[in-house]
């Protein structure tokens, strides 16, 4: 069983990096079913009443995008323009597969029911293939993506108190930013990076504690409380902590090309300080007094504070 669970993982692995690689509009297509098949197989290695039903609605999703992307391909028009019905048809297919602002609204409902690691993989590394196409394919029509997904994300996530749910819209906003780090490889390399390192962090958390609404973190010790304030912190982009340094280095580099952009992401990254600092203060306030000094120190929380309080300041190094 585990061997079989190593080879779809190492399927799935392959699948993004042909995707990556591919110069062919059909080994583009071809890489992103494989990357389907074998996300499906991951999600139901723990399957779940609910987990089987969210991922035949997901697959129900995805064979439609699918389809729709390859009606574009076949259409001999998209290639050779621009900007037309044709060319915008491949793009709402890509950004449906990956749940790109404004064609999101099917994944709160579907996602929030996937086991963690699957979550985890279509917050991170299921956005890799289509953002790279999308921006190598439709770069004059990027900035329109970008205000979409930075405004929505920003917004969507104020009223919800799912810890899946603001994790998925604050996925929405990263994607805006993610698009502004694309233009500077080693930018990007550094953004995901650390996007990739919180979110695995926030899920190991939610996964340890199991915990899925903000209201129960009144029953967490002093330590873990503090773990969970520092990762809030760093996904909301707060200095001095990870996310912050590289939101700024790609404000410093992107600021005088795009200004109103730029603008609009800090504007919006206000929102987003302020539903990460509602989930803080319900952390303090709903404090547990028969648990208030006990704290249960454990290697995983020392490793997640001590690496979000020393990682910006080896970037600063690096950089």
């Amino acid at each position: 069983m585990k061997n079989m669970q190593f080879s779809i993982f190492s399927i799935y692995i392959l699948s993004i990096c042909i995707g990556l690689s591919s110069q062919s509009w059909m080994m583009m297509w071809m890489s992103l079913e494989v990357n389907l098949l074998s996300f499906i197989f991951i999600i139901l290695s723990s399957p779940s009443f609910l987990s089987i039903e969210s991922t035949m609605k997901y697959f129900m999703i995805q064979s439609l995008g699918s389809l729709i992307l390859l009606c574009a391909l076949s259409m001999s028009s998209f290639f050779n323009s621009n900007f037309d019905m044709y060319a915008v048809i491949p793009l709402t297919a890509l950004m449906l597969k990956s749940g790109i602002a404004p064609l999101h609204s099917w994944v709160p409902n579907i996602l929030k029911n996937f086991p963690t690691l699957p979550f985890f993989l279509f917050l991170t590394m299921q956005k890799l293939v289509p953002t790279f196409i999308l921006f190598s394919s439709w770069f004059n029509m990027l900035w329109l993506i970008i205000l979409m997904n930075i405004i929505i994300g920003s917004i969507s996530a104020i009223i919800f108190s799912s810890f899946k749910t603001i994790m998925l819209f604050s996925s929405i906003n990263n994607i805006g930013w993610m698009f502004l780090s694309m233009n500077n490889i080693t930018l990007f390399m550094m953004f995901f990076s650390v996007y990739l390192l919180m979110n695995f962090i926030m899920m190991k958390f939610i996964n340890n504690n199991n915990v899925n609404w903000i209201t129960q973190i009144k029953s967490f010790n002093i330590f873990s409380k503090m773990t969970l304030f520092t990762v809030l912190s760093s996904m909301s982009g707060l200095p001095p902590f990870m996310g912050f340094l590289p939101k700024w280095i790609i404000i410093k580099n992107t600021f005088f090309q795009i200004p109103m952009i730029v603008i609009t992401g800090l504007l919006c990254s206000v929102l987003t300080l302020f539903f990460y600092f509602k989930m803080m203060l319900s952390m303090i306030i709903l404090s547990s007094s028969h648990l208030k000094w006990k704290i249960k120190n454990t290697t995983n929380s020392s490793f997640f504070l001590m690496m979000n309080f020393l990682t910006p300041f080896l970037f600063l190094i690096l950089t």
